[in-house]
């Protein structure tokens, strides 16, 4: 996909969002908790 709009801020989905999203894609995340661990595979990017 060319954009992914994450509004949750759940992990599993920011880590899906970052499978789909295609090469110079966009991923835009906000809505994130302070009080969350978030651990993810940057590589992806």
């Amino acid at each position: 996909v060319d954009y992914v709009v994450d509004a949750v801020g759940y992990t599993e989905i920011i880590k899906q969002g970052m499978e789909l999203i295609k090469f110079n894609g966009k991923i835009c995340v906000y809505g994130i908790s302070g009080d969350m661990d978030m651990n993810l595979d940057l590589n992806l990017l």
